[in-house]
């Protein structure tokens, strides 16, 4: 598939698919062929054991499509809406082959819609959000019990404590420390106990300011920077920067 997206991606002449051995052609076909691709990339997605050419072990593209992440159950990547979403890198770690496999498939959803093909893969709302140069908030977090998905109940609890809505669709959504006393498990993670925010964060050992899916620094000194309860607001801030801005940044350039 990559080798004939690349052959044919600047042609304006409609592509038509004819499958070795057989002797059907057409569009039905053609779009057959979009979506055996989209079944293969979903099935790569919740692959853990892929490896390069290289033979060392590729780390896993899309957020949650690793076991040690939340296994492939965690496919829902980000955003309420579900669907897959990019795992963040640092750029200046952002391998070869990663820029590539969003270059292929950039291309290639690009000429299914070019000849009005569909490609159907589930891509989240917020990639795709991003993808058009839209600003993602809170909205577009992983929801809990999904990989990550921690962030968005302490976003909900920070926005809360703000005065703002639970749900919102602004680029910039208000958050503000909330009381340690606060109850936390069962409200906003929907756990079947309670137990407060202070409590919570106690029993994770001693979380710092690190990527809660990749374990990447969020920032300088990161994984030494004690989070506490005061430091959520800006730790929600700084994994949407990471997840959504600095992160992904390389994958959707080549998109």
């Amino acid at each position: 598939a990559r080798r004939l997206m690349a052959a044919h991606a600047s042609s304006r002449r409609v592509l038509e698919i004819q499958f070795e051995g057989e002797s059907g052609f057409g569009t039905g076909v053609t779009q057959n062929f979009y979506s055996c691709v989209a079944n293969e990339l979903q099935r790569a997605a919740a692959d853990t054991t892929a490896v390069g050419a290289d033979g060392a072990k590729r780390p896993p593209v899309w957020l949650g499509a690793a076991g040690g992440d939340g296994g492939a159950t965690a496919l829902a990547g980000a955003g309420a809406t579900g669907g897959l979403f990019p795992r963040p890198v640092r750029d200046a770690g952002a391998p070869e082959a990663l820029r590539d496999d969003f270059f292929a498939l950039g291309q290639l959803m690009a000429k299914a819609c070019l000849d009005r093909f569909c490609v159907p893969l589930p891509l989240s709302a917020a990639f795709l959000a991003l993808v058009r140069g839209d600003p993602v908030g809170t909205w577009g977090l992983p929801p809990p019990g999904a990989t990550g998905g921690v962030v968005s109940a302490y976003a909900a609890l920070c926005r809360d404590a703000a005065g703002g809505p639970r749900a919102t669709m602004a680029a910039q959504d208000a958050l503000a420390a909330p009381a340690p006393g606060t109850e936390f498990a069962a409200r906003y993670l929907h756990l079947s106990y309670e137990m407060s925010v202070a409590d919570f964060l106690d029993a994770l050992g001693e979380p710092t300011f690190v990527c809660p899916v990749t374990g990447v620094a969020l920032c300088a000194g990161g994984d030494k920077r004690p989070l506490t309860v005061a430091e959520l607001p800006e730790f929600v801030r700084l994994v949407m920067q990471f997840w959504f801005r600095d992160g992904v940044s390389a994958q959707l350039h080549a998109f």
